[in-house]
């Protein structure tokens, strides 16, 4: 019961809801909030012989050969995701040049991420010029 106030759950559930609302979009505007993480139990991760790290699952050598064997055979996707590896040196060396090359094909293949990365290429001069007007006709 609050202080010299009558309960009443159903006025107070209103008050709370419109509180929580008002605060929410507050947050939202802000981008003050952060998704909450998944419980993990680490010492049975670790004990686990079958568990791949999240880095490992995404750029294991493995995963990098399907890819390259996928890009060399024209697949716009793993050319793309093989440009990114390139340009952020994620699992193979850091290769700007090969990315901005595998980045074309792919574009040319219609992968719109790949275009949207040629276009910030030229927007942050990766490899290539910054060129704002590239950069926007990309």
């Amino acid at each position: 019961q609050g202080h010299e106030v009558q309960q009443n759950c159903p006025l107070g559930n209103k008050y709370a809801a419109t509180v929580a609302g008002m605060v929410a979009t507050e947050v939202e505007m802000e981008l003050r909030y952060a998704a909450p993480l998944a419980p993990a139990d680490l010492r049975e991760r670790w004990i686990d012989q079958k568990y791949v790290a999240a880095e490992e699952a995404e750029n294991g050598e493995h995963v990098i050969q399907m890819d390259e064997d996928l890009a060399l055979r024209g697949n716009a996707e793993a050319q793309r995701r093989m440009a990114y590896r390139r340009l952020m040196g994620r699992g193979i060396d850091a290769d700007p040049e090969g990315a901005y090359h595998d980045f074309q094909a792919a574009a040319a293949g219609g992968d719109p991420y790949a275009i949207f990365n040629l276009g910030y290429m030229y927007l942050r001069g990766l490899y290539v010029a910054k060129n704002d007007t590239r950069a926007k006709e990309q």
